[in-house]
């Protein structure tokens, strides 16, 4: 019987916190299994930008990760 793959969406609280805590490995673990398909909308990205651009948590992260965070779910 074939695995069950689920659809997946994640908010931007949880984005900011892969950002924050530059832990990555476990969602990547995650999706390396096949058994999820991430579904990201337009409003999602936008919102994730605007939250990350706030002054409180420029000081936490680069934008190059943001940047290389959004290039790999576009």
């Amino acid at each position: 019987m074939p695995a069950i793959k689920h659809n997946v969406v994640i908010d931007t609280y949880l984005w900011i916190s892969f950002l924050l805590t530059k832990n990555y490995e476990r969602m990547d673990q995650l999706f390396a299994l096949d058994r999820l398909t991430l579904l990201v909308s337009q409003e999602l990205l936008d919102e994730m930008v605007a939250v990350a651009e706030r002054p409180k948590f420029r000081k936490y992260f680069a934008l190059t990760a943001l940047t290389d965070l959004l290039a790999s779910l576009r």
